[in-house]
């Protein structure tokens, strides 16, 4: 029996009130489920994208080191060059100051 008196209009109003508290806890529900999936879907995309920036970093590094290591290596190569233009250029001042 309603608390109502009997009455058939607020026992229709009574049953909206009803039927709409329980369709806003099911929409509360599926949101809280729908934010939790949500969060862990962001977190699986933060760590790819942080072991795939980490990833990147290590290759630029490296691409760095080699160029460091061929920068070093001309530099070598070119003070080689320069000794060796010294050294001939000493040489032909030595024969041309002997003629």
């Amino acid at each position: 029996m309603s608390s109502n008196g009997s009455n058939p209009r607020l026992d229709r109003i009574e049953k909206l009130i009803e039927q709409s508290e329980h369709a806003s806890k099911e929409a509360h529900a599926r949101h809280k489920r729908e934010i939790a999936e949500s969060r862990v879907e962001f977190k699986r995309e933060m760590a790819e994208h942080r072991r795939q920036m980490n990833a990147d970093i290590r290759k630029s590094r490296e691409a760095m080191r080699r160029w460091a290591a061929v920068g070093a290596q001309a530099a070598r190569d070119q003070r080689k060059r320069s000794l060796k233009l010294d050294a001939d250029i000493g040489r032909l001042v030595a024969s041309q100051t002997e003629t």
